[in-house]
């Protein structure tokens, strides 16, 4: 059995380099998945605000500040949760990859198996910490087990004690997700729920998907629109949690997109936004409001093109940009930044950040190089779920917060508000090239 790393003072977990805080708290993707059942660590509901992590599980005041980036604690403790191993940790872990989020939950073996969505912008970016940087720091000093040596945690954010309850946009249960697919076959193909309880790991997996070539057609866009639904966003949503959505979809699950016309893209964008809206309770949405959709669904597709961390990388950016125009996308559609992480209500003592930068492609992408998007494979750290035998269990299918339905899975949520534009970014990361087949 593997014991856990508890002495921050031990002479392995001395780093010459230590992290900084544009690393650690670099911008977060607009939307964070997280994977969970009945047995994982921590408590969640309207009783205690959100989620709260095991370490404060019987917290009865505020959460403290979280420790500096370089705290040699954080250090170990991160160092834990990439090599599986079960403390009573300070953090939560999540994903910014829709596809591992849902892959974890169809392998998983709980009666229970729930996925969370919720959005960065309600969380002090302060509190959010990636854990690329710590693992690039672990790899020289080989500090993994079981061939995590491998995995660069590209895609793990690990939130600081609390995930607050207004960050949720909806919170589902794994086999109300499958009930749904029943009666959406084109995202049904999509997902190939099946092939993710395999035994293949992701990356082998994902260039399966690949090569089965599933084209993005009209009847998938009309699909996709259902899938949103399905998480409680409608037309009245955030632009960027629409178009996240649909990246995801689009990059994760290695949806086809074939090079064709402008005119032919807005057709697609348009089927999206009526099958968004066709079922609606209102009795109109305003055209204002169908434009946005489309923008949106557009904006996703671009998006899903480029590499899940291309707004930390320039290169990345501007590739993913040059290949949105190849692919016959209107090089004038503007992109909503994802970049911003301080978004929050004005109430929460948080300084407000724009989730909404207006980048136009044309320019961007004529001011950069003729850099080309490369097709990596990345190896992927499996977020399980810590266990703690002795740790609170939720409540019966958990005391959640107020905006879970169970009965049609709609969530309420607050729509974003715009603010100034984010400023340029500065360092940029990859993700490490490295393939790896191991799986746990």
């Amino acid at each position: 059995m593997q014991r856990p790393i508890t002495r921050a003072t031990d002479k392995d977990l001395v780093i010459s380099d230590p992290i900084r805080p544009e690393e650690a708290h670099s911008p977060v993707p607009v939307l964070l998945f997280r994977f969970y059942d009945d047995e994982s660590q921590g408590v969640r509901g309207s009783a205690v605000g959100g989620e709260l992590a095991q370490n404060f599980a019987w917290l009865t005041t505020n959460t403290p500040a979280p420790i500096p980036c370089d705290d040699a604690r954080l250090f170990t403790t991160i160092l834990n949760h990439i090599n599986h191993i079960t403390i009573t940790s300070d953090l939560i872990s999540t994903t910014s990859n829709l596809f591992f989020a849902i892959r974890l939950a169809a392998k998983s073996q709980a009666t229970n198996p729930r996925i969370s969505v919720f959005r960065s912008s309600f969380i002090p970016p302060q509190r959010i910490y990636h854990a690329l940087p710590y693992h690039k720091r672990y790899k020289p000093l080989k500090l993994y087990y079981n061939g995590k040596f491998m995995n660069s945690s590209y895609h793990e954010y690990l939130v600081w004690a609390k995930i607050p309850e207004t960050a949720y946009l909806c919170d589902f249960a794994f086999q109300d997700l499958e009930r749904h697919l029943v009666g959406n076959p084109s995202m049904q193909a999509v997902l190939r729920i099946e092939d993710l309880r395999s035994k293949k790991s992701n990356p082998t997996l994902q260039k399966q998907f690949k090569n089965e070539d599933l084209e993005l057609t009209l009847s998938l866009a009309e699909g996709l629109a259902k899938f949103l639904l399905h998480f409680g966003i409608d037309a009245a949503a955030s632009s960027a949690v629409i178009a996240r959505l649909v990246s995801e979809t689009i990059r994760g699950f290695k949806v086809s997109l074939r090079k064709t016309t402008v005119e032919r893209w807005d057709f697609l964008a348009g089927a999206f936004a009526y099958a968004l809206t066709e079922h609606d309770g209102q009795s109109c949405f305003l055209n204002r409001q169908l434009v946005l959709v489309k923008e949106a669904f557009k904006t996703g597709i671009y998006k899903g093109l480029g590499d899940l961390n291309w707004h930390l990388d320039v290169n990345k950016r501007s590739a993913m940009l040059r290949m949105g125009r190849q692919k016959g996308l209107d090089p004038n559609v503007m992109l909503i930044d994802e970049a911003a992480t301080s978004q929050t209500q004005a109430d929460s003592g948080v300084v407000p950040n724009s989730p909404h930068t207006i980048i136009d492609l044309t320019a961007i992408a004529d001011e950069m190089g003729d850099d080309h998007l490369t097709d990596e494979e990345e190896a992927e750290t499996e977020l399980e779920e810590d266990v703690h035998p002795q740790g609170p269990r939720l409540s019966q299918r958990m005391s959640r917060p107020q905006m879970v339905d169970k009965g049609h899975n709609r969530h309420a949520f607050s729509k974003e508000t715009a603010g100034t534009p984010s400023e340029k970014l500065g360092r940029s990361y990859g993700e490490d090239e490295e393939d790896s087949d191991y799986e746990p």
